[in-house]
């Protein structure tokens, strides 16, 4: 009986994995009947997967007893969500800051699913094989997306929303997305304990991501990525070089990359100055308008 009692609960729990492993296709997912085809079902779609995995995980809190491990990560993301929420509810539009809009989505509302869907992901996936799992799903959905950009790109089909070539609609959310895209095809490549065609698989999405992030319009994307392989770099040779000249090297690449980004960081915000002017003709000066009334109302 104590053997049946384990198999069903077994069962049900990896049943309650499945929304988390669904989660990863919501860049598919398009209703064209909808104002904002791109948007609006996604989000919809993501709402219905985190309730699933919010129902399931209570589950596994109730039959284990157990609690999410608290981590640094988890500490972050409270707090991002907490400030997020509480100068949402205080700003001028609540009501809006709270649902946001159809063509956004980016509210409080979205940001409570979004971390249930993360607790959900630390709490039902305990084992390594489990988040190579979710990679793996993760990175095939990947490959088709950037397998739609090429078709769409080469004039052999029509774009999924007119004047939208990628499934996002915008170059600069689908740049972001190859970054995480490139990142989790290494992760499978180099650190997964996955078998052969996992690797390769890795390896594949890992080739095609990082080709076809340059042949897009991304530029901040682009910049992104070699950033955070610089800093890759220097992490590594700090953390796992056996040398003392290798942590070395590690240490001085992180403090140099550290003040580059102190100093673009401080340089765009200074009227008048080159890397403000360079921000400004790569971008528009409207981001600079937004983030002065974001600091404004913050302070």
């Amino acid at each position: 009986m104590n053997g049946r009692v384990r198999m069903l609960m077994g069962t049900l729990e990896a049943w309650a994995q499945v929304p988390l492993y669904l989660s990863v296709a919501a860049p598919l997912v398009v209703y064209r009947a909808q104002y904002f085809p791109l948007v609006a079902p996604r989000a919809f779609f993501l709402f219905a997967l985190s309730e699933l995995a919010l129902v399931g995980a209570c589950w596994v809190m109730f039959k284990r007893e157990a609690m999410p491990r608290v981590s640094g990560l988890m500490v972050a993301l409270s707090t991002f969500v907490l400030i997020q929420a509480i100068a949402g509810l205080a700003g001028q539009d609540w009501i809006g800051s709270f649902w946001s809009e159809p063509g956004r989505m980016t509210g409080v509302w979205m940001l409570l699913h979004l971390f249930v869907l993360f607790m959900a992901m630390v709490l039902l996936l305990k084992k390594s094989e489990d988040w190579t799992r979710l990679f793996v799903y993760s990175a095939l959905v990947g490959l088709v997306i950037v397998g739609i950009d090429v078709v769409v790109w080469a004039g052999a089909t029509e774009p999924i929303v007119a004047d939208a070539r990628s499934v996002f609609g915008n170059s600069t959310l689908f740049g972001t997305y190859l970054v995480f895209f490139i990142w989790i095809s290494l992760y499978l490549l180099f650190e997964s304990r996955g078998s052969r065609l996992v690797r390769w698989l890795g390896a594949l999405c890992a080739i095609s991501g990082f080709i076809w992030l340059f042949f897009s319009d991304a530029r901040a994307a682009q910049m992104a990525l070699l950033g955070s392989l610089v800093l890759a770099g220097c992490l590594v040779l700090l953390m796992r070089a056996k040398t003392r000249l290798g942590k070395s090297f590690g240490a001085f690449g992180l403090i140099l990359l550290s003040g580059f980004f102190l100093l673009i960081f401080i340089g765009v915000f200074v009227d008048g100055s080159r890397i403000q002017e360079a921000f400004v003709q790569q971008t528009s000066q409207a981001r600079l308008g937004v983030w002065h009334i974001a600091w404004r109302a913050f302070f």
